[in-house]
């Protein structure tokens, strides 16, 4: 397995955006956490907490780890480790809450953050289950190309791909479509998944979507399916917002939004047409599925 780089900007950024609760309980107990894993595991981390309308998340971020440059196995058993700790210190959580483990390339220029690169992210529910990452294996400046991710501990993979439908990663609207399969996708293809889950993540100025968001999907301008999303939003500490809206469809649905040329998919009252290659990018993720 590669290691990946410059998958979802978006994702990571909201690490760095989100506001920690001010409590001194919360902040020491983020400080025991990140002493803990220092101790247990010698690697520096850096934790955050943060809460939106219906959701909360703890960070758990691990910049330039050396880890970076070894097997997705082997940064995989850290993150375990990592949210195990969170699972057994963090006291915060209090309704539908993840814990996300982070593996990040930082590179800076005269002291001043100029680039962050995503090399793994891992997404566990509060009692440390891992569900799904929410990165994957794309070659950087060739984000329309589908990749097969194997979690080795979990004996699944996540097929994934990434779509900027506006602006850029971390600074605009982004698009990451994935389905979770048993085994090691890359070298067998896999049983089609039940459900595709579409993650909308949008980073701006000021929100844009609404709570109960709209969703329209049409191909070749004839409709295909109407749906709604909840959407999250998380303000952050300079005047910005993240956005973020998970829609599940069934895989046949899901196929179908490739079937043509030109798919325009409707979020409240704004249309993104996706390109042609965006569209084949789509199709192409069913090359990992036995038909």
């Amino acid at each position: 397995m590669t290691s990946r780089t410059s998958v979802s900007a978006l994702l990571l950024t909201l690490s760095l955006i989100l506001v920690s609760c001010g409590t001194s309980r919360i902040d020491r107990e983020l400080t025991t956490i990140r002493d803990e894993i220092k101790k247990q595991f010698g690697e520096e981390a850096k934790v955050r907490f943060g809460q939106g309308d219906r959701q909360s998340i703890f960070f758990v971020t691990f910049e330039n780890s050396p880890l970076n440059e070894r097997a997705v196995s082997t940064r995989s058993k850290l993150a375990q480790n990592a949210a195990n700790v969170v699972k057994n210190d963090f006291t915060g959580f209090t309704g539908i809450d993840e814990i996300w483990v982070m593996f990040l390339r930082v590179k800076t220029n005269l002291i001043i953050l100029h680039r962050v690169e995503e090399v793994d992210t891992f997404r566990f529910d509060r009692e440390a289950r891992l569900f799904k990452p929410s990165s994957v294996d794309i070659p950087e400046g060739n984000p329309l190309v589908p990749r097969a991710t194997y979690i080795e501990n979990a004996d699944q993979s996540d097929v994934a791909v990434r779509i900027q439908l506006d602006g850029q990663p971390g600074a605009g609207l982004t698009l990451i479509p994935h389905f979770t399969v048993a085994g090691n996708a890359e070298e067998e293809k896999a049983k089609a998944p039940r459900e595709v889950s579409l993650d909308f993540a949008l980073f701006s100025r000021q929100p844009k979507f609404s709570p109960d968001m709209k969703i329209k999907f049409e191909v070749d301008g004839k409709p295909v399916l109407e749906t709604a999303g909840k959407v999250s939003q998380y303000p952050g500490d300079a005047g910005t917002f993240s956005e973020f809206c998970y829609v599940k469809l069934p895989y046949t649905t899901f196929k179908s939004l490739s079937s043509g040329e030109v798919l325009t998919i409707k979020l409240g009252n704004t249309n993104y047409e996706l390109t042609p290659e965006e569209v084949s990018a789509l199709k192409k993720m069913a090359d990992f599925v036995k038909e």
